[in-house]
């Protein structure tokens, strides 16, 4: 499996609210892994990254998401970690 950075998508800001999305080349399909921290008044909190297939400008083609780790994860090579955890799964289910 040949996995290549293509670029951040946003961010990285790691201010609550804010995302850092970062798109992936894994042998000619691509993917974003989404980082996120949210918090509204104590009624919802969303520390999560998730990834969801996509296009190779960035764009989601599908909010189904391949993986969820929690807490959110800020650095490049940890997106990478849970683009591969993804990937393999997605394979394993075909």
């Amino acid at each position: 499996m040949n996995i290549e950075f293509v670029r951040s998508v946003s961010g990285p800001e790691h201010t609550p609210g804010q995302t850092l999305q970062t798109l992936w080349n894994v042998d000619g399909s691509f993917y974003v892994a989404s980082s996120r921290v949210m918090h509204t008044d104590n009624l919802m909190s969303l520390d999560e990254t998730m990834v969801f297939p996509a296009d190779s400008t960035g764009k989601i083609t599908d909010y189904g998401d391949l993986a969820v780790e929690a807490p959110a994860v800020w650095k490049v090579d940890e997106h990478k970690v849970i683009i591969e955890k993804a990937v393999n799964y997605e394979n394993s289910r075909k």
